[in-house]
């Protein structure tokens, strides 16, 4: 098994349930470490630089941001939303963080990182990638509505904190800047490569990349089942057992009503809600495929593959089809 496919790379040497009791949902958690190759085996610049050249990248799963000077994305796309190499790089050195965003469909590595987290911590994930020049800022401060584990793979970049984040957002609560002010200035966090940031979700946080050269980083991005979701699921599962909850909610006239929502949800309930959570993640969390490429095959060929690779079949003419 590589590196990447096992999830201690991301916490090491913090174990996950030490983790879970010290930094989860509480608050920001820094593992440093001395091998500066530590995440080599997920992404480089060299790879972000071959996605831009043969990428075929595409508006908005790859884009440009700068803080202090937003950029139009008409200014480095075509007609068909597709990224302009040219001009990328113009505002790339002109200050432009690169952001690749859910580069676990492009980079088999940062795939394989995802299968493995998913797997060990039940959570479902995504990564992104931000490739941002020397003292270049490519957001303002803001907070993110999952929590987030920035992995500092070349160069150095410095987090800082900031009061005035919600408690615990749920996903679809996002960062407004006309809403969320950042409160007070908190703890600073100087990242270098190998490093781990752990921020939970609703902490109003900004970065600025080193003076000393660009910085590359992978955040991966995790969203939880919260108690919320459990509750409603269970509720679900109850209505299948009892029909009472399936009756109009009019608490001034339906005592029945009235008294079954003042009872504890049943434990038979919860269980079936739980498993019934547990199977649609078994389903859905994998992240796509990489694509692995195409190839023609006649009668009598044998084709080998991998045991996570996914076939598809297309008849060309007869006795040859397109894999």
């Amino acid at each position: 098994m590589s590196v990447a496919e096992r999830p201690d790379p991301v916490l090491a040497p913090l174990h996950f349930d030490a983790f879970l009791e010290s930094h989860f949902e509480q608050r920001p958690l820094h593992v440093e470490r001395a091998d500066a190759s530590h995440f080599h085996c997920l992404i480089r610049s060299a790879d972000v630089e071959r996605l831009l050249d043969v990428g075929d990248l595409r508006f908005p799963d790859a884009q440009l941001s700068r803080s202090n000077a937003p950029i139009d994305p008409a200014d480095y796309l075509d007609a068909r939303d597709r990224w302009v190499a040219a001009r990328v790089d113009e505002h790339h050195a002109a200050g432009a963080t690169i952001v690749l965003s859910q580069a676990e469909r492009r980079v088999p590595g940062l795939a394989a990182l995802c299968r493995s987290v998913q797997r060990a911590w039940q959570w479902r994930c995504q990564t992104n990638v931000y490739l941002t020049p020397a003292n270049a800022q490519g957001f303002g401060t803001h907070y993110d509505a999952h929590d987030v584990f920035v992995l500092q793979v070349e160069g150095e970049k410095t987090f800082r904190f900031h009061a005035g984040g919600p408690v615990l957002p749920f996903n679809d609560e996002r960062f407004d800047k006309a809403v969320h002010m950042p409160g007070a200035p908190g703890e600073v966090v100087r990242l270098t490569p190998g490093d781990t940031l752990y921020i939970p979700r609703g902490t109003m946080h900004d970065a600025i990349a080193d003076d000393a050269g660009s910085s590359l980083h992978v955040t991966l991005g995790v969203f939880v089942t919260t108690a919320l979701d459990l509750a409603v699921e269970a509720l679900r599962q109850a209505a299948d057992l009892d029909d009472r909850w399936r009756r109009a909610a009019a608490l001034q006239t339906r005592p029945d009503v009235r008294a079954l929502l003042g009872e504890a949800l049943p434990d038979t309930a919860i269980a079936s809600a739980s498993a019934a959570l547990a199977d649609a993640f078994a389903i859905d969390a994998l992240p796509p495929s990489v694509p692995l490429g195409a190839t023609q095959v006649s009668l009598g060929d044998t084709l080998y593959w991998c045991p996570e690779a996914i076939l598809s079949c297309d008849a060309s003419e007869i006795g040859r089809a397109h894999v």
